[in-house]
């Protein structure tokens, strides 16, 4: 993949979560006399996991199936509130089309960019050990003379003593 600089990965985000929120509420809309059984469930969560997947792409990242459906359930707890929700007001002919469009549209929204922003906080995180552990970090050894003293944390774990004590 094509590296993409943080404004150009915000902007494909925006249009991948702007595009799932369409999908996922005019799907809502089309089978909301439906919702209380169900029936708009499997329709939204494929399309729920197609953006959770594109949005780990954008990060280099390949989300499995499994994985997304964890990070979706992680992203949100107003999971069960909006489907109820959903449900109640699906019965309702047309106000209840409206109403669940709009909930799932919203509901899709706050999904995609709490995903974005769990992978941009992970992209972080990786940096941050990345560039600690690329650094030398020297420490003293009290036993040994001053000029002796300073080693790095990797030339102390690989010392022939330190592997003796361990083994």
């Amino acid at each position: 993949m094509v590296s993409l600089t943080e404004a150009e990965r915000h902007e494909r985000a925006k249009e991948i979560i702007d595009e799932a929120a369409k999908t996922t509420a005019g799907t809502a809309a089309l089978l909301a006399q439906g919702a209380f059984l169900g029936a708009d469930v499997l329709p939204q969560t494929a399309l729920s996991i197609k953006m959770v997947a594109e949005i780990g792409e954008l990060f280099g990242q390949r989300v499995e199936k499994s994985a997304a459906l964890v990070l979706l359930g992680q992203a949100t707890g107003i999971n069960a509130g909006i489907g109820g929700t959903r449900a109640l007001w699906g019965v309702i002919p047309i106000l209840g089309n409206a109403v669940n469009a709009g909930a799932t549209f919203i509901h899709t929204k706050i999904m995609g960019w709490s995903i974005y922003n769990y992978f941009k906080a992970e992209e972080k995180l990786k940096k941050v050990f990345k560039e600690s552990s690329a650094e030398e970090v020297k420490v003293a050894a009290p036993s040994e003379g001053v000029k002796d003293s300073v080693r790095t944390e990797r030339e102390r774990r690989e010392s022939p003593e330190n592997n003796a004590v361990q083994a």
